[in-house]
This record gives C-alpha cells, structure tokens and sequence, in this order.
C-alpha cells in the first residue's frame, strides 16, 4: 500500500513541475494596462545637463481634444512659488525608447506655461501631440465623481516612487491601496507612496470584475479618482537612557498618503485662463 501511495505521488509530483501550455489572451489581472501609458515622468536639466526625475504626471484630454499633462503643483513649483528651471518630461515612443521633452521647448512651440490651481496641490500644463509617441490620454469621462468615492473604495496608486524608471522606455510602478478616509478636500489612502509618487494617478480598481457578474448599484469600470500630493509620515523620537530627555528624532512613512480628488482637475481645467488657452490652440 505504501509503494502505491509512493508512486501515486511522485506523477503527480513531476505533472505539478511540468511546464503547462499557457495562451497569451489568459491573464492574470483584470487592470487595463493601458493606464500605464498615460503616466510621464517629470524630470530636471541640471546645469551639467544631467537628467534627473523628480516626480510623476499624467496625461488627459481636454474638451477640445488637446493634450494636457497633470501632476501636483509641489512637483513643478519652486520655493519661491515659481516654476522650477530644467523641466523636462519623458515622453515614450513606439520604437521601445524615450526622448526627453524640455519645458523650454513646449514653451517656444506655443504650448504655454504651467497653469496651478489656486485651492489644491494640482497643476496642467498643454503638450503638443509626437507622431511616433506611445502614449495615450484619460478623457474626464473616466474620472471618478467625488460623490462615489467612499472609505473602502479599492485603488490602484501609479508612479515613479524614489525616481525608479528606465532610461529608455519609463514604466510606472503600481502599489495596491485603497480609500481609508475621505474629507471634503481630500482623501487619505491606506497605501504607501514615496518621493517621486507625487503627481501621480490613483486609479480606482474594480474588486468583483470576474466573468459577467454584475452587482446593482456598483461601479465596475476602472476611473481616476485623483492626484497622489504627498506621504504622510510619522515623528518618532529616540530618548537618552541616562537624561531622559529627548536626543534624535526619526520620520518615518506611515503607509498613508494624501490625495487631490479629481474634481480639482475638473476645476482647475475649466478655469477662463485655461480654457481660453485651450481654445486658442485650434
């Protein structure tokens, strides 16, 4: 009986490590890869030309069908409240690379300067369209509506956390998150996002999206639900054993970020200022 159990084992056993036959149409997730190819990275021109990124943006449509690149206003501002020297954006191509678009450049083609939002950490700026870019726009039709967004609401957080992307082709980084608390101005996800993140996209992520089940009342569609703005963190503080008194402090992430809800977009891109631009460009 034992040799027969043995051996009952040992087929399945080698089936279990046989390579199975795999189809490319079976997937493994339900996220729409797609999104990955509206993320940009923001990067800066040092005065040795160096290229170096420093944060995340996006890119969607505006009424009139032109391009508009969104990340957070700490991403593009200066200390002063100025726009940042060298911007530059990494625009990826079909050929498998990338080419660097200065923001001097966009300005001397006609696509103006960043446009900030008075009331939240979200800024626009207009890009021109490249025949050979690999690239896609979110048209607002996908944001999600404020109204809809509540504690639970399962997302989805793409970027460039610690400027980790390629030289040639730049793919975001996705971190699972969700809505842990949600304020009339912004929300707090339950999810880490580090130096980088910022300007990013969070993307409400569907839970229930298997076969044809669909649940009444329920959103079963990918959308933007906002702008990543910063990580919160926490203080925490090293004490001396022989004073008592307080010696070193250390901040750490608290695995909670805060969040610019997308109708601040919607808000800052229906702006006469921008509006007038964008109609300006046709």
């Amino acid at each position: 009986m034992m040799k027969r159990i043995v051996f009952v084992l040992l087929v399945l056993g080698s089936f279990l490590c046989r390579p199975q036959d795999s189809s490319t149409t079976e997937l493994t997730t339900f996220f729409n890869q797609q999104w990955l190819k509206a993320v940009v990275s923001i990067e800066v021109i040092n005065d040795k030309r160096e290229v170096k990124p420093i944060g995340t943006g996006f890119l969607i449509q505006t009424d009139n069908n032109h391009i508009l690149l969104v990340s957070a206003k700490h991403v593009v501002n200066d200390e002063s409240n100025q726009i940042k020297k060298g911007l530059a954006y990494r625009i990826n191509l079909q050929s498998g690379k990338s080419k660097i678009i200065s923001d001097e450049s966009l300005f001397k083609a006609g696509c103006g300067s960043w446009f900030l939002s008075k009331s939240a950490d979200v800024a626009v700026r207009f890009l021109y369209r490249y025949p050979d870019s690999d690239v896609i726009t979110i048209p607002q039709a996908m944001f999600l509506k404020d109204e809809n967004v509540q504690p639970g609401t399962p997302s989805l957080i793409l970027g460039f956390p610690m400027g980790l992307r390629s030289d040639d082709y730049a793919m975001p980084i996705l971190r699972s998150s969700l809505v842990a608390l949600k304020t009339p101005d912004y929300y707090i996800l339950d999810g880490f996002a580090f130096p980088g993140n910022s300007g990013g996209p969070v993307v409400y992520m569907p839970s229930h999206q298997i076969g044809g089940i669909k649940l009444s009342n329920y959103i079963d569609k990918q959308m933007l639900i906002g702008v990543i703005s910063s990580y919160i963190p926490y203080i925490d503080t090293a004490v001396s054993v022989q004073t008592k008194r307080p010696r070193i402090t250390f901040e750490e992430n608290a695995g909670l970020c805060r969040v610019v809800p997308s109708s601040e977009i919607i808000k800052l891109i229906n702006a006469e200022d921008v509006k007038e631009f964008d109609k300006s460009l046709q």
